[in-house]
């Protein structure tokens, strides 16, 4: 008899501290990726840039970036991007074939490629000194060496002519 009030009062007592715990009403909490947590927008700058520029010069860089982020050159390039995008994604959703797209894919790319230039010279035009950093950092993709996108993976690549295996 004892035993099982002893089990008993266990019982309630570790449900108590459970409760206690975690609330009821309450969903848990996820970690957010904003601006200013891991994993926002502004996390990934400089990576693959280490060897071209210093940590003070990537700073330098980024907080001219944001800064113009809302100048209307910026901005108008940035809703020609999404507007350019949004005729690409309708026109694969009508059912368009890759031919087709190609023309709204191409200016899709190339209005990005304007909007990152509106964006540099607008940081550019606050702060002359920033054009040689700009000019490194572009220096560093073409060449290929460090700081340049990696492009395609060759392993992923399909072999073109096999078909494709069914599961």
């Amino acid at each position: 008899m004892i035993t099982r009030i002893l089990l008993l009062t266990l019982a309630t007592s570790v449900a108590a501290l459970n409760a206690e715990e975690k609330p009821q009403g309450e969903a848990p909490k996820r970690e957010r990726r904003g601006p200013g947590g891991p994993g926002g927008p502004g996390e990934h700058f400089g990576k693959g840039l280490e060897g071209v520029l210093t940590k003070e010069e990537a700073e330098k860089v980024k907080a001219a970036l944001e800064a113009t982020k809302d100048a209307p050159a910026v901005v108008q390039a940035r809703d020609a991007v999404k507007a350019a995008m949004k005729a690409a994604k309708e026109a694969k959703e009508a059912g368009k074939t890759p031919e087709e797209m190609e023309p709204l894919i191409k200016a899709a790319r190339e209005a990005g490629k304007a909007a990152r230039e509106a964006h540099v010279a607008a940081a550019v035009a606050t702060d002359a000194s920033l054009q040689a950093l700009f000019d490194k950092m572009k220096a560093a993709r073409e060449k290929g060496g460090e700081g340049a996108p990696k492009g395609p993976r060759p392993e992923r690549k399909k072999p073109q002519g096999e078909p494709k295996k069914e599961a």
